[in-house]
């Protein structure tokens, strides 16, 4: 079953700052993202539409994807094009309940992404709101610029070496369970 964006605000839990435009549920800012609970087996997809994504080897857009709290490889779902960007998160899932999380690793410069549908056997729901809230104000250590490299001569703006999943702020409120 397809589930449109706009259906699914019920369905997911939205974290970070997160929209509604055109249809489709947009994350501009890094660690913004979604979650859900779904008792399925197959496979999943999601599809997101994409615009004024920077092109070449260091270019592109990436989120992180947690099937049932293991991480997927970094590439694993990295936006590379304009339009339309379909990725099989999951395949040949027993059926069971999984917990997926999708979350931007990337800061808004590297690409306007909005979700458009998930694909899957059955209807998906939110995970459980926390009982507790946790707020990050910051710059550039927030969002995690430059977290992944360890050369000083490399731009530290460049997507290839950004990933808020990893940063300071999203790992405290995941410790935290906030």
């Amino acid at each position: 079953m397809i589930y449109l964006a706009k259906d699914l605000k019920d369905k997911i839990k939205l974290q970070g700052r997160s929209r509604v435009k055109n249809d489709l549920l947009m994350f501009d800012y890094s660690a913004s993202g979604f979650e859900f609970k779904a008792s399925c087996g197959g496979d999943i997809k999601i599809t997101f539409v994409a615009k004024n994504i920077p092109q070449g080897e260091l270019g592109g857009c990436y989120f992180s994807v947690f099937v049932d709290g293991e991480k997927l490889p970094r590439d694993f779902c990295r936006i590379m094009k304009d339009g339309k960007n379909e990725f099989t998160i999951a395949q040949s899932l027993d059926n069971a309940e999984h917990t997926i999380r999708v979350y931007r690793q990337t800061e808004c410069e590297w690409g306007e992404v909005g979700l458009e549908s998930i694909e899957l056997s059955s209807q998906p729901y939110p995970v459980l709101l926390s009982d507790k809230y946790i707020e990050f104000i910051g710059d550039s250590i927030t969002t995690s610029f430059g977290n992944l490299t360890d050369n000083a001569d490399e731009s530290f703006r460049n997507p290839i070496h950004q990933d808020a999943t990893v940063g300071y702020a999203f790992l405290t409120a995941t410790e935290l369970n906030a």
